[in-house]
This record gives structure tokens, sequence and C-alpha cells, in this order.
């Protein structure tokens, strides 16, 4: 068996939606049996039908064999072209096909799209706004179509918007858009009815649909004129000359949208107002707002005062006004609330003419700067004062503070003395003051040194008796005499060997006396012994001198008049009452 010739009469086909379109395959049966043979579309599209009468050839005999191509029944296929592959089977032996291909198109057909306006009947009272859904189907076709929406009204005073305006709708399918008109304002009272043409253009074909409106407006309502309000209405500004407030105009009641030229006035004419706009538009049945400032001048420091004022709103009909008060007050100075101290408040020095100590301003209480200028005195004018620095600036909230010098003559020895200061704080008009103490004490020195010098001089007397008076008697020790220069008589040797340790041991008890005097009340035992010791003391050198010859007085000698002498300073060095 070998498989047949087979050959189109054409190799395309264009469908028709009402009936099957014929066309003939030329075929050759090159076996030597009669054959029949069948046409099968083994990927044919579900729309697709392929038909033919029974086919039998003799052997090697050809014929034009007649096919039909349909649309299946109860499909709608979009438009398109598409290539068929058509297998012609042997009945005897179905491996013995031959292929053949078609190009199959389906053409386009079907209605334009139609356009529907939903509702198809608008009814505005009191407006000039409306919408309307627009709906185009393209359900019977079976190509994309590309549409153009406009609308448009006898009067060409209607303004319109589409939106979208271009749609692009599949085959079959169905889109919206939606359509917003705008009508102009009619009369109080009146009605008007208006048809509203839309077309959909697709290529050449139009589709239209009409919309009926119908404009109703009320009778003109009764004038209603706007408020107005302050918020706030009452300001309070503390050290501050403006304030910031919203004037409120509440149009709800009003039926026409209002243009008002704002101001404002005080009885005064001491405040000043701020508008950023001269005019404020408010729509009917809604609220407007407008921030504006108001600023007055500052009352004196510490003071009070109060500006009431108007804010007025006019148009060409009515005016309108709300009242409001700008209550400023100015803080009292900083000096009022500030308070001087001294610390310490008492200056206490010891041996000394000079005292230092601080002077703080304080400003804690007040919200301002203060500048002051501060000073002090001393009542008795017997001490002088320096501040540094003289003049200080005082932060608010804060304190500041100057050193304080304070000098004056010290008392007398063992003396105190206290002397009161006054300082002053002042910015020029107020003043703050503050009092502290300058205590000054002189120790005594005289007990000590009394002690001192009778301690001293008695025990340097002391020594002096034990130590050599002359320089002929450079070694002597009571109990012996050795002469270094002139050898004296016999007689002479006993009256010094006799006299001199009476005389030493009467420097010794003298000495001992004026130690004691500092026991006493006065210094008269101590100045007695003292002069008794060195009149005594004296005498008798001179007595060796003028009847021996001593040569000359030595270091012994020197001790017991230093002795003497310093103990008569210490006995002089009681304070007279």
């Amino acid at each position: 068996m070998i498989a047949p010739t087979v050959e189109p009469e054409q190799t395309s086909v264009v469908l028709d939606p009402a009936a099957a379109v014929p066309m003939s395959l030329h075929m050759y049966n090159p076996s030597p049996i009669v054959d029949g043979y069948a046409v099968h579309v083994p990927a044919a599209p579900d729309w697709l039908t392929v038909t033919h009468e029974e086919i039998r050839l003799l052997p090697h005999t050809d014929a034009m064999v007649p096919i039909a191509f349909g649309i299946t029944e109860g499909t709608s296929p979009d438009a398109q072209t598409v290539a068929v592959a058509l297998d012609i089977r042997s009945l005897t032996d179905d491996r013995k096909t031959t292929t053949a291909t078609i190009e199959v198109t389906v053409p386009r057909f079907g209605r334009p799209v139609t356009l529907e306006a939903h509702p198809s009947i608008v009814r505005l009272t009191d407006e000039v706004r409306g919408t309307v859904l627009l709906t185009v189907d393209n359900s019977a076709a079976n190509h994309p179509q590309s549409v153009v929406l406009t609308a448009s009204d006898p009067e060409g005073v209607v303004d319109f918007a589409i939106e979208p305006q271009h749609l692009d709708i599949p085959p079959a399918q169905t889109m919206s858009a939606t359509l917003t008109f705008e009508l102009p304002t009619i009369d109080f009272g009146t009605r008007m009815e208006r048809v509203l043409t839309v077309t959909a253009t697709a290529g050449d074909d139009e589709s239209e649909t009409s919309v009926a409106v119908t404009q109703q407006r009320s009778a003109a309502p009764e004038y209603v004129p706007v408020e107005l309000r302050l918020e706030p209405s009452v300001l309070r500004v503390r050290d501050f000359t403006m304030a910031d407030l919203t004037l409120v105009v509440d149009n709800r009641r009003g039926a026409a949208d209002r243009t008002l030229t704002v101001g404002g006035r005080d009885a005064e004419s001491k405040v000043a107002f701020r508008f950023p706009t001269s005019q404020i538009r408010v729509a009917a049945g809604k609220i407007a707002t407008l921030s504006l400032t108001v600023e007055a001048d500052a009352p004196a420091a510490g003071e009070d005062v109060s500006y009431p004022f108007t804010v007025l709103a006019s148009d060409e009909i009515d005016e309108v006004e709300t009242t409001g008060t700008l209550a400023l007050s100015t803080s009292p100075p900083a000096i009022t609330t500030a308070t001087l101290r001294l610390h310490p408040s008492k200056i206490s020095v010891r041996n000394s003419a000079t005292g230092r100590s601080k002077l703080i301003v304080d400003n804690s209480s007040s919200d301002q700067w203060l500048r002051t200028h501060l000073a002090g005195s001393d009542p008795e004018a017997a001490a002088r004062l320096t501040i540094r620095p003289p003049t200080v600036d005082v932060p608010p909230r804060r304190s500041v503070w100057a050193d304080v010098t304070v000098s004056a003559d010290p008392p007398d020895p063992g003396e105190s003395a206290e002397r009161p200061l006054s300082f002053t704080a002042t910015d020029g008009r107020s003043t703050v003051t503050c009092d502290g103490t300058f205590a000054q004490r002189t120790s005594d020195w005289l007990p000590i040194v009394r002690v001192v010098l009778t301690l001293l001089g008695a025990l340097v007397a002391g020594a002096g008796a034990f130590a050599p008076w002359a320089v002929t008697l450079p070694d002597y020790l009571i109990d012996k005499l050795l002469v270094a220069q002139t050898q004296p008589g016999a007689e002479q040797i006993d009256e010094v060997a006799q006299t001199q340790p009476i005389a030493r041991l009467a420097v010794l008890v003298l000495a001992g006396a004026m130690a004691l005097g500092v026991f006493a009340r006065t210094g008269k035992p101590t100045q007695t012994a003292a002069i008794a010791m060195a009149l005594g003391f004296v005498g008798y050198m001179v007595y060796l001198t003028q009847k021996f010859g001593t040569g000359g007085p030595m270091y012994g000698a020197v001790l017991v008049v230093v002795g003497a002498v310093l103990g008569f300073l210490g006995g002089l060095c009681i304070r007279r009452r």
C-alpha cells in the first residue's frame, strides 16, 4: 500500500459564520487497489468543523474531493487566522497518511458597540454637578474595538469630563466609564430640562445614548448674616506686647458664599491689628478661619492694663463684628524681687586690719535680667569698703556674687571691735539692702612678753652669778680666789673672799624674786628686784674696782646687768587699765 497524493485546491479559507465554506482536495490513489480515505484534523480548535463525503478512488486514478470548513454551532470565535493540518488516511491501512495544511481565517463579524447610561434620568436640586455611569458593550463582536467617548449638549453650556475617555474593549467584553457634568447655575425658584448626548465612536461606527437632566433650584432663602467669634476672645500676655488669635467666620446657616473684608478697631486707638489678608471667603454652609495678631504698648513695670477691641467683617450687604480683650501685664522690676546678702554676714579677723567676704545678688525670683550697682558703707565711717566688680548683670533665675574687702584700724592689743556694715544694690530706680558686721580682735602680747622677759632676765642673771665678774678674778668659785695679774695682800684677799659669795648669793636671790614677780598683779615686785640687783651689783663692782682694781668687768658682770635690765623690762609689760 502507498499513501495517497493530496494537493489542496487552495491553501487558505475564510470562514462564514452563517454557513460552511466548501473547497476541494485533488487526490491521487497510487496503490493497485481501490482504496477509501478519511480526513482527520487532530489539532482542530473547538470552534472549527471539517466535513466531507465518502472518498473512494480506483487504483492509479485521481479526483477532486469536496470538503467543507465551518464554525461550530453555539460558538463565536475571535477574529483570527490559524494553520490547520489535515491528515488524509487510508481506510485499509491508517499508516498510509498524507498531511495537507490549510490556513483558516475567522473574519471580523458582529455589531458595533452599544452604549448605555445609568441612570438615564438625573434630577438635580440646588446642585449643578452630576455623575452618570457609562457602559460600553462589545459582546456582539468577535474582535477588539477602540472606543472614544464624547458628550455634548444642544446649547453647548455644560462642562463634561469622562474618565476614562478612551477604551480598548476586548472581544465579547463590556467596559465602563464615568461621566461627570456641571450645569450652569439657574435662578432661584426655576427649573430647566436638558438632554445630554453621549457618543461612543469606534472607527466609522458610532453609538449614542442620551441622559435627561432635570435641574431645579429652590426659592431664594432668607438672608442670614455670618457669625463671628474670636478664639480666644480674651488674651492675657505677660512681658510681651502682642498675641495671636483666630477669627472664626460661621456661614453654616447661610445659603450663599460670602466674601468679606476684615478689619479691627478699638475705642482708644491703642491696639494695632495685623491680618494676613484683607478678605476672607467662606462657602455656604461652611466655617472659615483667619489668623490675626493684635499688639499694644506694654504698661509700666509691675502694672496691668486691658484693651477691649472689635474685629469686623463686611461685604456690600452687611457688617458683623465681635469683641475681644487684650490684657497686658509687665512683671515688676527684677530689683523688687531680688535679694542681697553678705556671705559670711559676719566678717571676723584677728590681728588684721582687712577682712573679705562675698556680696551675693539673688535674682532667682524674676524672669528678667537685672543690672545693679553695688555699694557699701560703715555708719561710723571707720571702715573702708571695696566691692569688685561694682556693677553686675544677673541673669533671670540666677545669682551672681562680687568680692567685698573691708579695712579698718585694728583695736588696741587685747581689745575687740565690731563695726556694723551696710550694703546696697540699685538699678537706678529701686534699692535692696543687707547688713553685715566687721569684727576685729587684737591679741595682747604683753603678758607673754612680761613672762618671757622676766624669766629670761632671771636666767641670764642667774647664769651671771656663776660666771667671772672681773678680769683680775677670771675664774672665782666662792671658795677660791685665783689672782691673774695683781696679787693683793692677805687682808684684801680675805675681804674679797668674804664679800663676793654674799654678792653672788644676793644676785641669785634677787633673780629668784624677779622670776616670782610674774605671779604678781603688778610689775612692781619684778621691777624692785631688778633695780635692787642692778644697783647693788654696780655698786659692788665699783667698790671692788676702787679698792682692789678688777682690770675691767668680765661677761659674768655683763650677764647680771643684762638679766636685771630684762627683768625690769618684763616688769614694765603691764597694761595700764
